[in-house]
């Protein structure tokens, strides 16, 4: 949960942020991502990371980079009580996830990556 099961209100910022975090394998897995509301219809949005999402900054290390608007139905959600943030691996793989982060993101969700190498 965002906040011990508290909801966190990204109705401000979900527009203009990308959800940050690293992952330390020898490849990145194939893995879903998923965003929880409290309310609303659809109650949850996903996607699924893909080679547009990814830098590969050292031999293990990945940073993966997913615009809120890149997500499907990412209109549709209602950003003021965001509840999870859910990974499903959708194969087996030995890695490590971690240093989350919201950050500003002004670039093209479906090529995330390009703005952040420049």
């Amino acid at each position: 949960p965002f906040n011990n099961w508290e909801f966190g209100d990204l109705s401000e910022i979900y527009s203009t942020a990308v959800l940050y975090f690293s992952i330390k394998a020898k490849k990145v897995p194939k893995i879903k991502v998923s965003l929880v509301s409290y309310i609303g219809k659809p109650r949850s949005i996903s996607k699924l990371i893909q080679d547009q999402n990814i830098i590969h900054t050292s031999e293990n290390t990945f940073e993966i980079y997913l615009p809120f608007k890149s997500f499907n139905n990412y209109d549709n959600i209602d950003w003021t009580k965001m509840k999870e943030l859910r990974f499903r691996i959708l194969e087996s793989s030995n890695f490590e996830v971690g240093n989350f982060k919201l950050l500003e993101f002004r670039g093209n969700p479906n090529n995330p990556v390009k703005w952040y190498k420049s």
